[in-house]
């Protein structure tokens, strides 16, 4: 029950910031979520190949290590 009032907490906290970026500047704003995105789409597959990897390395790692 922590984690979600800790998560609802911080994404109100991302959002208010991007609400206070975005009537301060609106161009500022525009450009930091086209880079967000961007970032975010071009991590997305490391990140699923990552856990992925971790998965298949745990499975065949001996189970008393």
């Amino acid at each position: 029950m922590t984690f979600l009032i800790i998560n609802l907490l911080l994404w109100v906290l991302v959002g208010a910031l991007g609400l206070t970026a975005a009537v301060r500047s609106k161009a500022l704003f525009r450009e930091g979520a086209t880079e967000g995105a961007r970032d975010f789409v071009l991590l997305l597959p490391r990140i699923m190949i990552g856990v992925v990897g971790s998965g298949y390395i745990a499975a065949i790692m001996p189970e008393d290590m």
